[in-house]
């Protein structure tokens, strides 16, 4: 049961951070195409 919760939380995290890193990414890239503009 703790095994499998700890599991998933990683997951969870892996996936979080993932999501937030594409966001982050995505921002730089909109902000930079604004200053090139």
């Amino acid at each position: 049961m703790d095994h499998s919760f700890g599991i998933l939380s990683k997951i969870y995290m892996q996936q979080l951070m993932s999501s937030y890193c594409t966001q982050s990414i995505i921002m730089m890239l909109v902000t930079e195409s604004h200053y090139h503009c």
